[in-house]
């Protein structure tokens, strides 16, 4: 279930179920609350914004940038759609070490202060789910509770709606970023249980393991910070 009104689109894109527009207000928000929170903190917000920013473009274009060197018959036949969708073995590992590269540079050129943007990053990414979680609609297990959603002749959790709950519960207790993560983590591994996951890793959906890291990330980072 979206907030957003139904039917609204651009082109074939279906913005009250499918995502775009919410990833549009998220990043906005991110954007937002991360100068804010950084700049509280004693650092330089605009930097960090720039810093992110090129962290993610490496991210996301490394592995289409190898493709053309990994088929580069193909992908220089169809070079635009080679920058929309390609891909290349293990792309993501090695879009996610450049990427992590670039932040080592970037925090060597301004002098970030790691935990506190680490902990500016942690609220911020938590204002942006919630908005995220808003718009977009993505339905759990069947359920015949009260407010289940209706999609054909079942009804289901909105489980989109308990994700973007549990967002704003976290938020409202005004917690440090990095206690608010493990938090966030914690809750959206609870509320994957509601959800069926035909494909497991050692026992685990990939989104299940991501919120695990989100957890370990949290508390891992408030341990280093208290000792």
């Amino acid at each position: 279930m979206s907030i957003l009104p139904f039917g609204w689109h651009i082109g074939p894109i279906a913005l009250d179920d499918s995502g775009p527009l919410g990833l549009l207000l998220a990043f906005a928000v991110f954007v937002f609350v991360i100068k804010r929170e950084f700049n509280k903190r004693g650092g330089d917000g605009e930097k960090l914004v720039d810093a992110l920013f090129w962290m993610a473009a490496v991210w996301v274009f490394t592995p289409r940038l190898l493709s053309f060197v990994y088929a580069p018959a193909e992908s220089f036949a169809h070079p635009i759609l080679t920058l929309v969708n390609g891909e290349v073995p293990y792309g993501g590992g090695l879009g996610l070490a450049f990427a992590v590269l670039t932040g080592v540079w970037w925090q060597r050129k301004y002098k970030f202060r790691l935990w506190e943007a680490g902990d500016a990053v942690a609220k911020s990414f938590i204002w942006g789910f919630a908005v995220y979680a808003l718009c977009y609609a993505e339905a759990g297990v069947q359920s015949a509770l009260p407010w289940a959603v209706e999609h054909g002749e079942n009804t289901y959790h909105p489980l989109n709606l308990y994700q973007a709950a549990l967002a704003l519960l976290i938020l409202a207790l005004r917690r440090s970023g990095y206690l608010s993560l493990g938090l966030l983590g914690g809750g959206l591994l609870l509320l994957s249980l509601l959800q069926v996951h035909p494909y497991t890793q050692f026992g685990l959906a990939a989104v299940q393991w991501l919120w695990l890291l989100l957890v370990a990330a949290g508390f891992l980072n408030m341990r280093e910070k208290a000792a």
